[in-house]
């Protein structure tokens, strides 16, 4: 496992070009990975990218144009020799949508005046061929493979408008990836590949009254393994009273778990309780117990950790000077 020390960045703000019809921005990054056995990194990133926003008879598009170059700074362990490597590559996409929108009235849950808008989305995403030849594998963000995909989704808001604003009812998305020229490979933009088409995400969330919430998350796959991915999510807040969190996450052939997490306040007082429970395997993994005590402008955190994976048992006391450290 590599610890990143140190783990630097910079990057800027959009800055308008050409009278606002352009707009440029900046990101670099240097990380050093370190461990204690096997060869060490160091690898400094820039990615300058440029954005060209604009609408044609109602229809939303944008072009970006991201360059990456890369360089790697290697102190390999079998050898004790030091080296480095270059990558450079880089990812144009364009992203083209349309928005329809409507606003109705309904006496529903006493909900109001609504506004519900539909969203289709069209998005293309380009990298060329670029060769790894000894560059390290590091994490993901070292492989950005050949990519010439197209990416459709369809999306749906509904909210609820109030005197103040408006309140987010419910929301739905769903999207898909195909490949153009040939099989989908390992990307983060997408879920699943070796295919044409990658999984099928979607995601809908509910939020039937202010405090609380419900999410489904699901992954589907299209070449026949069915539901591959599934997450759900309930949660209800008191502010200032109490909060409860239950999800339960599901991975095919690897995770079945419940996770609950608790959390009251009385006076000067919080409580917690987490665990997370794993109904594939009938038996707890992880558990947390705390406590905090927090009068005026000092905090102190009792907290009392178990865990499974590996088995461990820790008892942490923290004092923390609040006024100093938050306005």
């Amino acid at each position: 496992t590599f610890q990143y020390l140190p783990y630097i960045t910079y990057f800027t703000e959009y800055i308008p070009l050409f009278k606002e019809k352009i707009f440029g921005d900046m990101y670099s990054e240097f990380v050093t990975f370190y461990r204690e056995e096997g060869s060490t990194y160091s690898r400094f990133s820039l990615e300058p990218k440029v954005r060209f926003p604009f609408s044609f008879n109602g229809i939303n598009l944008l072009i970006n144009g991201i360059f990456y170059e890369t360089a790697y700074f290697i102190n390999r362990s079998d050898t004790e020799e030091k080296g480095t490597k270059e990558r450079r590559t880089m990812k144009i996409e364009g992203d083209a949508n349309v928005q329809f929108l409507r606003n109705y009235y309904t006496g529903f849950l006493g909900l109001g005046e609504m506004q519900s808008l539909i969203k289709p989305q069209v998005k293309y995403t380009f990298i060329p061929n670029t060769s790894f030849r000894d560059i390290p594998f590091i994490t993901p963000y070292d492989r950005l493979y050949k990519t010439n995909t197209l990416t459709y989704s369809l999306n749906h808001y509904l909210n609820a408008l109030t005197e103040e604003g408006y309140r987010e009812i419910s929301l739905f998305e769903i999207e898909q990836t195909y490949g153009l020229s040939s099989n989908l490979e390992p990307s983060d933009i997408y879920s699943g590949y070796s295919n044409r088409f990658s999984d099928i995400k979607a995601r809908l969330t509910l939020y039937p009254k202010e405090n609380f919430s419900f999410t489904n998350e699901s992954i589907i796959n299209t070449s026949g393994e069915g539901v591959t991915g599934l997450r759900n999510t309930f949660s209800h807040i008191k502010p200032n009273i109490y909060n409860i969190n239950i999800s339960h996450n599901y991975t095919k052939r690897f995770t079945n778990e419940m996770y609950v997490d608790l959390g009251g306040t009385y006076g000067y007082i919080d409580g917690r309780y987490q665990v997370r429970y794993s109904l594939r395997d009938g038996m707890w993994i992880d558990t947390l117990y705390q406590l905090v005590y927090h009068p005026k402008c000092w905090a102190i955190t009792l907290t009392l950790t178990q865990t499974k994976r590996p088995r461990d048992t820790s008892l942490k006391l923290a004092f923390d000077l609040t006024g100093i450290t938050t306005r």
